[in-house]
């Protein structure tokens, strides 16, 4: 299949670029006014898709309605407006949240280290003040020895 520029398809017509670029742009609005159920196709674009689709020689079956029991995905769902716009918004918002996981995983992982940071902190001390209790006893014990209060 032939593809043409603009320039090609205004001398084959025999009207002006602007023209062509006109004619392509009122398509694309046209293809681009929705309905709530998908896009509103105009009749002479679907004689077109018509066209080209009954061309196509790339295509290994050709569809039918009563092939759909046999293919893997049996139906086609297109996006409302309201479910593309939403879908734009949920794409766009991917690499900030992607962005947002990574750096609360980071945040995580700091954390982590920070928490067994104290808890070996915490170890250290509880040692400390068990020699200190050791030592308290100790004591005491030599000053009870030292005032003979350990003999009944």
């Amino acid at each position: 299949m032939k593809n043409y520029t603009t320039k090609e398809v205004s001398e084959l017509f025999g009207v002006s670029i602007r023209t062509v670029q006109r004619h392509i742009a009122t398509i694309i609005d046209e293809l681009t006014n929705t309905d709530k159920k998908g896009f509103l196709i105009p009749q002479d674009v679907v004689n077109l898709l018509k066209q080209r689709h009954l061309s196509d020689t790339t295509t290994k079956l050709e569809r039918h309605d009563d092939d759909n029991e046999n293919e893997e995905f049996p139906f086609v769902e297109y996006f409302t407006a309201d479910e593309y716009e939403e879908f734009k918004k949920r794409i766009t918002e991917y690499p900030f949240l992607k962005e947002q996981i990574e750096n609360s995983k980071q945040h995580l992982e700091a954390m982590e280290k920070q928490i067994e940071y104290f808890r070996f902190s915490y170890n250290k001390q509880l040692e400390i003040h068990e020699k200190l209790i050791d030592t308290f006893r100790e004591r005491n014990f030599i000053e009870a020895k030292e005032k003979g209060l350990d003999k009944p």
